[in-house]
């Protein structure tokens, strides 16, 4: 029960409220909300999720995605805020390149084998001369060393903690110094 009573039956935003005697009154209308003010949005939950997904998966940068759209990059940014499909769409489309260059970097980081084809212009066999096509003579297998930079990268960016550039250094115990006389009195003269 309410602890204020009113002498006059009334309602207060859809609230039941109580008269003196205790009676209920009518429920007032709940209050019309405002309407939004300013431009429409340009987001589209048909196209953009989608456009987003594949721009994202062909390696374009959120600004360069934004530019595609028509928009600023503070835009796509609160879109991403606002539409949760948007985001995800974004950062699905993300995954598969970032895992693609994952891949090659450790390739390179850990040495690889691959196939070079040596090609060789084709000779036409009634003329005996050289053609403007080219053909495969052979295939080579090579073998690419590990590569450092790629090593480092690696390791940096998979294991701060242990591999990183700053250094941190402490310094422990304290520092004592004496002034001898003798010395000073030597260097004054």
């Amino acid at each position: 029960m309410p602890s204020i009573y009113f002498k006059k039956p009334f309602a207060l935003c859809g609230k039941v409220v109580y008269n003196k005697d205790m009676k209920t009154t009518k429920k007032r209308k709940e209050p019309e909300p405002k309407k939004k003010e300013g431009r429409p949005t340009k987001y589209n939950a048909a196209f953009h999720p989608h456009a987003a997904k594949a721009l994202a998966a062909k390696g374009f940068t959120e600004k360069e995605i934004a530019g595609v759209f028509g928009i600023m990059e503070a835009t796509f940014i609160k879109w991403k805020r606002m539409f949760p499909e948007f985001m995800q769409a974004v950062m699905e489309g993300k995954a598969d390149p970032d895992e693609i260059v994952a891949k090659r970097l450790f390739e390179r980081a850990t040495g690889l084998e691959i196939e070079e084809r040596v090609y060789e212009p084709k000779i036409d066999p009634n003329t005996g001369k050289r053609t403007n096509r080219m053909e495969v003579v052979r295939k080579v297998k090579k073998e690419v060393p590990p590569d450092i930079g790629a090593a480092k990268m690696w390791l940096i960016n998979r294991r701060p903690d242990l591999w990183r550039d700053k250094q941190d250094i402490e310094h422990s115990g304290t520092l004592e110094y004496k002034v001898i006389p003798d010395v000073i009195e030597d260097e004054k003269k």
